[in-house]
């Protein structure tokens, strides 16, 4: 059984980013403002996203956002699924001025980093068309046969061995990722 709980951890990275949940308003309109620019108007969507959907308001469900020297720069969403093991990372979204400059491999770097300490090895992301390339350079494959799989999202798969460690780097002041 794994623990779901979505903890306020904090983890940083070289003292210039931060990984976190949400806590205040701010953070919380940062990460929002991020996956509505990012997700949604980029691709042309306008009024489209919804910050309230019920989907987002469950225990399972960990939002985590990235903070570059204290500005918000990256978000996902990270699910926990029980059922099937897996850790879903949704919704995953780096600033446009803040792209191709590796903070999204250390956006997922990071997110992995977390699911494992919760006990999922299993991981997979829903993707866009124009992201499969990058989850192929973070070591994803896709899984064209999954009962779940969209040719439009394809679903990219990564599953990291038990036995193998994962890097963690803390702030001493912050709390463990547990």
């Amino acid at each position: 059984m794994h623990a779901t709980a979505c903890p306020l951890t904090l983890v940083r990275i070289v003292d210039s980013l931060t990984f976190k949940t949400p806590e205040t308003d701010t953070e919380w309109n940062a990460y929002h403002r991020i996956r509505e620019h990012v997700l949604w108007e980029l691709r042309g969507q306008f009024s489209v996203y919804d910050r309230f959907h019920p989907e987002e308001d469950h225990n399972e469900k960990c939002p985590k956002i990235l903070f570059l020297n204290g500005d918000p720069i990256g978000v996902v969403r990270i699910d926990f699924i029980e059922e099937t093991e897996e850790a879903a990372f949704r919704k995953v979204a780096i600033n446009p001025e803040n792209q191709r400059k590796g903070y999204g491999k250390e956006l997922m770097r990071l997110s992995e980093e977390f699911a494992v300490s919760k006990g999922y090895t299993n991981f997979f992301a829903n993707v866009s068309l124009d992201a499969v390339g990058f989850y192929r350079n973070v070591g994803y494959s896709p899984n064209p046969k999954h009962s779940e799989n969209n040719p439009s999202y394809p679903r990219m798969e990564k599953q990291i061995s038990t036995n193998k460690s994962v890097r963690t780097i803390r702030d001493s002041s912050a709390d463990p990722l547990v």
